[in-house]
C-alpha cells in the first residue's frame, strides 16, 4: 500500500511542527522588530542630539563673530551626515545667517519609513557663548530625513523575517528527513511486511522489528502484532484440529446412520414378511374355521337325524309293557340320547358363533331334574 507524500506521517508531523514554529517565530520576530523599532527611534534621537550638541559650540562662536564663511563650512559638515537634509544658522530675528541643504533620497520603500518614523524631523537649538550666557545669539536649525534610520530599521526587520523564514525552511527539511528516517521508513517497512500476510495463512509470517526500534513504540507495536499472529496461528491450529475431528465424527455418524438405516430396513422387511405370514395364517385359520363350522353344521344335522330316530324308538318302547328294570334301562338310554342331542345342539351353536349367526334363547329348565339326570348318567 503506497500513500501519497502529503499523506505520510513524517510530512504531517513536519508540517504541523513547522507551522507552529513559524507562528511562534513570527510572533517572536514581531516582538523583536517592535523592540528594535523603539530602539531605532531612541537611537535616532540620541544621535541627532549628539550631533547638534557637538555643533552647538562652534555654531555659537560663529554666530557671536558673525562669520559667514565658517558658518557655511560648519553647515556643510553637518550635511555630510546621511540623515541631514537641511542645516541653517539664524539670528535672534530669525534671519538666516547661513544655510545649506540637499534633496531627500527617493526609494519605493520610503512610504513605510515615513509611516513608522515620519517624513522628517526638525531640531532647533538656541546658541549662546559662555561669556554671555544671558544673551541669545540665534538658533541652529537642523532638519533630519528619517529615511536613513528607517531604511536601516527596514533592512534589519527584513533580515530578521528572512532569516526566520530560512530557519523555518531549514528546520522543516531537517525535521522531514529526521521523521522520515526515524518514523516513516520503519513504519513503511512494517506495513510492507504486514501487507505480505495472507488471509489464508497468516500464521506463516512474522514481522521483523526495525533496527534501533526494539525498545520504542514501533518495536512494541510490532511485538504486539507478532503476538496476535501467534495467537491466530494457535487458533487456526485448534480450528483445523476441531474441523478434522468434526469430519471424522461426521463420517462415523454417517456410517452409523447408514448401518442403523440398513438394520431398520432389514427389520422392517422381516416385519412385513411376518405380517404377510400372519395375514396368510389368519386367512388360513379363518378358512379352516369356516370349513370346520360348515362341517360341524352339516355333521350335526346328519347325526341328529338318526339320533332323533333312536330317541323316538326309545320313547315308543317306553309306551309298551315293560318291567321296571327294562323301563329303567330304556329311560337311561333315552336320557343319554337326549344329552347327546343337547351336545349336538351346542356344537351347532358354536358353528353359529363362528358364522356370526348366534341368537340367544330363553328356555326354562328344572335344576332338580338336571341334577337327577347327571346323577343317573
Amino acid at each position: 500500500m503506497s500513500n501519497g507524500f502529503k499523506q505520510r506521517l513524517s510530512y504531517r508531523l513536519t508540517r504541523d511542527t513547522v507551522l507552529v514554529a513559524m507562528a511562534l517565530g513570527l510572533v517572536l520576530n514581531v516582538v523583536q522588530i517592535t523592540l528594535d523599532y523603539f530602539s531605532a527611534k531612541d537611537s535616532m534621537e540620541k544621535e541627532i542630539h549628539a550631533l547638534i550638541d557637538i555643533s552647538n559650540s562652534p555654531a555659537s562662536q560663529i554666530a557671536y563673530n558673525i562669520d559667514v564663511r565658517l558658518a557655511e563650512e560648519l553647515l556643510d559638515g553637518l550635511l555630510r551626515h546621511p540623515a541631514t537634509i537641511d542645516a541653517r544658522i539664524t539670528d535672534n530675528d530669525d534671519e538666516t545667517m547661513a544655510a545649506s541643504s540637499k534633496s531627500s533620497p527617493v526609494s519605493p520603500y520610503r512610504w513605510v519609513s515615513d509611516l513608522l518614523f515620519g517624513p522628517d524631523r526638525v531640531f532647533r537649538q538656541e546658541l549662546r557663548v559662555p561669556q554671555l550666557e544671558d544673551l541669545p545669539l540665534g538658533h541652529l536649525i537642523v532638519t533630519i530625513d528619517t529615511y536613513h534610520y528607517g531604511a536601516l530599521f527596514l533592512q534589519r526587520a527584513g533580515y530578521t523575517l528572512i532569516s526566520g523564514l530560512l530557519k523555518s525552511l531549514i528546520l522543516s527539511a531537517a525535521l522531514l528527513a529526521i521523521f522520515y528516517f526515524v518514523l516513516t521508513r520503519p513504519m513503511l517497512n512494517v506495513i510492507s511486511a504486514l501487507s505480505q500476510v495472507r488471509a489464508t495463512s497468516p500464521e506463516k509470517v512474522r514481522l521483523p522489528i526495525p533496527a534501533n526500534h526494539r525498545e520504542d513504540e514501533i518495536g512494541t507495536m510490532v511485538g504486539i502484532i507478532n503476538q496476535h499472529l501467534e495467537t491466530i496461528d494457535s487458533s487456526l491450529a485448534q480450528l483445523r484440529h476441531a474441523e478434522s475431528a468434526m469430519k471424522n465424527y461426521s463420517t462415523q455418524l454417517e456410517q452409523e446412520v447408514a448401518d442403523r438405516t440398513r438394520e431398520i430396513s432389514e427389520k422392517n422387511d422381516a416385519l412385513q414378511r411376518g405380517n404377510r405370514a400372519l395375514v396368510k395364517a389368519k386367512e388360513d385359520a379363518v378358512r379352516r374355521a369356516r370349513a370346520r363350522a360348515n362341517f360341524l353344521a352339516s355333521m350335526s344335522h346328519e347325526i341328529r337325524t338318526p339320533l332323533n330316530g333312536v330317541l323316538g324308538m326309545l320313547g315308543l318302547a317306553l309306551e309298551g309293557e315293560l318291567d321296571s328294570a327294562q323301563r329303567n334301562r330304556i329311560e337311561i338310554a333315552l336320557n343319554a340320547g337326549e344329552s347327546l342331542l343337547g351336545l349336538l345342539n351346542d356344537i351347532l351353536d358354536i358353528s353359529k358363533v363362528e358364522a356370526g349367526k348366534l341368537s340367544l334363547e330363553n328356555i326354562p329348565f328344572s335344576v332338580r331334574h338336571l341334577i337327577e339326570e347327571c346323577a343317573t348318567l
